[in-house]
């Protein structure tokens, strides 16, 4: 059972993040909230915990737009960003079988970057991220046994999917016109 529930909420023009979770209930949904235009990120976690967080819009925060630090069994799903300084979403920390599907990034810095073991990577849209679609597995970091599938990547600004990880899945994705607008793409998938 869902121990907080956040919803229907518009967030916006905070000194740090406009959503921020750091409690101790064991499962915490966040659904259908605007969080746009705040100091650090539109939705934050930050525990050992369960999160879900759905059907929101988040944009123009000056970090990520959804950001989840040691996420355990998250399903982030149907979110929309747009213009975030830093990541349309970012799962980071030591978490392990996140689920990321389904959302949409347009015009972020990075659209995801996903530092989560066991996880699942699918069916998300990312067009036009400024420097990289998704980095699976940050430097200094892993997303060991992670799936990457049916996503779409257009124009990314440096590369398209960057991997550091083993036992990855990399399959059904696709990457278009990664130069377009933009003069150093190197990659569009990019691994070690």
């Amino acid at each position: 059972s869902i121990g907080t529930m956040i919803r229907d909420c518009w967030v916006h023009d905070c000194i740090y993040s406009g959503i921020s979770y750091l409690g101790n209930d064991t499962h915490v949904s966040v659904e259908n909230c605007h969080c746009f235009s705040n100091g650090y990120h539109g939705i934050r976690g930050d525990a050992d915990v369960r999160m879900d967080i759905v059907g929101n819009r988040c944009y123009s925060n000056s970090l990520s737009g959804i950001y989840i630090d040691a996420g355990q069994n998250c399903v982030i799903t149907g979110n929309y960003t747009l213009g975030n300084s830093s990541n349309g979403i970012a799962v980071v920390g030591a978490g392990v079988s996140n689920t990321i599907t389904g959302n949409h990034s347009l015009s972020d810095v990075i659209g995801m970057t996903i530092n989560s073991k066991y996880s699942t990577v699918t069916g998300n849209t990312i067009n036009d991220p400024d420097q990289t679609g998704m980095v699976i597995g940050a430097v200094g970091a892993v997303a060991d046994y992670t799936v990457v599938s049916s996503n779409t990547i257009y124009r990314a600004g440096h590369v398209g999917i960057s991997l550091n990880g083993v036992c990855l899945i990399i399959a059904e994705n696709t990457i278009l016109d990664p130069s377009y607008g933009h003069t150093n793409t190197y990659y569009g998938i990019e691994w070690g």
